[in-house]
């Protein structure tokens, strides 16, 4: 019977550990994904729109405040830009855009391009555009083409008026951030959109990246401050604020449920030392008979308890890191196998499943899983500590 009874504790105690190394793993595995998540939508978010963006409310001289931008330590990079609406024809075929100005210099939309050379062959005076694939597609727009660009009237101008100029497909490349923008954006050199649109030497605005991005609220204000009344200053958070508080309360949630299987876990430790404890009172008598004190006897119940974790946190960890390493070719075989979508760039903005591994998480996860454990090994170990060694040896 005591046999059966030992062989029971000890599978209630291993189960423990599985359960703690399947909730280490799992924790690990889940919060690479959301941080992969984070830092991809982040990425390309930030691609097109910065930190702080700088909107003039009439083209203004870009040496004007050029300087305030660069002697400002927490921006590293100010990108001038020029915008205008237009339409592009060729083929007679006419498709609605966006211009947009750039001074390849001073750019930071490197990370929204799969090619990031791209911006680097624009020269200034050559009047050479880069789109995206779908809007040189739709219009049959091909590499060394010109096609006939219309630009919207500058203020001042009749409405009446129109900026027209032929300009060559310099390269057709592809958005990371999606189909939205390769159907509506066209890059040109600063200095040829602000001859095109008789404006030389104004811009419309900058787009400011700073080395920080939460002081973007920070930098904006001061921005604002400094300009008057003569731009509108806004910053990331104004925009994608919401996006980024659901992405970290979702890791939240996820964090707090799969935290559950570890909680569970720790019962079934607690469960299992609680019996080892009534197992083994008399042993525990004689120890207390031979000079061990209490405190000792408690604290072997507790180091006992922490050994387990740390046995679940060691292998947790390890699986989790293989799992986080692995898991985004495991779902890219189940889709080619199987002929199926699990994840949609509409609906995520990616086409697969990122993850970001970070070691900080893993040191949380492993820290609250020993205290986790500490507090729920004080309550068997307790139990062990009041056994009086004459009652329970009474009858020995």
């Amino acid at each position: 019977m005591n046999g059966n009874r030992s062989g029971f504790v000890r599978l209630t105690v291993w189960l423990a550990s599985i359960g703690i190394i399947l909730g280490v793993m799992t924790l690990n595995a889940v919060s690479a994904v959301m941080n992969g998540f984070q830092a991809e939508i982040q990425s390309k978010l930030f691609g097109i729109s910065e930190h702080v963006v700088v909107r003039f409310y009439e083209p203004r001289d870009a040496n004007l405040d050029l300087a305030r931008f660069t002697d400002d330590q927490r921006i590293k990079v100010a990108s001038p830009f020029l915008i205008s609406a237009g339409i592009i024809q060729h083929a007679g075929v006419s498709v609605p855009s966006v211009l947009l100005g750039i001074d390849p210099a001073q750019i930071n939309y490197a990370t929204l391009l799969d090619n990031t050379d791209a911006f680097s062959h624009l020269h200034a005076g050559e009047f050479q555009a880069i789109t995206g694939g779908h809007l040189a597609q739709s219009i049959a727009w091909s590499k060394g083409r010109k096609a006939m660009l219309l630009s919207a009237p500058r203020p001042g101008q009749m409405m009446n008026h129109v900026n027209m100029k032929r300009i060559a497909l310099l390269d057709k490349v592809t958005f990371k951030t999606g189909k939205r923008l390769e159907e509506k954006m066209i890059f040109m050199h600063l200095n040829d959109v602000q001859l095109l649109m008789g404006l030389p030497g104004k811009i419309s605005g900058f787009n400011l990246h700073l080395h920080d991005l939460y002081q973007a609220p920070d930098v904006a204000y001061d921005v604002a401050q400094n300009l008057g009344q003569v731009a509108y200053v806004s910053d990331w958070t104004e925009q994608y604020s919401e996006l980024f508080s659901a992405l970290r309360l979702q890791k939240t949630v996820m964090v707090i449920l799969l935290g559950l299987i570890i909680v569970i876990a720790l019962f079934n430790l607690v469960t299992g030392q609680v019996m080892l404890v009534n197992e083994r009172r008399t042993s525990i008598a004689v120890l207390a008979t031979c000079g061990m004190t209490r405190s000792r006897i408690t604290a072997i119940f507790i180091l006992q308890g922490l050994f387990l974790a740390c046995i679940g946190i060691v292998i947790g960890t390890a699986l989790g890191f293989f799992v986080a390493n692995h898991v985004g070719d495991w779902v890219r075989y189940v889709e080619s196998t199987y002929h199926i979508q699990l994840i949609s760039s509409k609906v995520y903005m990616v086409d697969y499943l990122p993850c970001d591994f970070r070691w900080s998480d893993a040191c949380t996860i492993a820290l609250m899983t020993l205290l986790f454990t500490f507090i729920c090994s004080a309550y068997p170990a307790k139990l062990a500590g009041r056994i009086h060694p004459a009652r329970t040896l009474r009858y020995e």
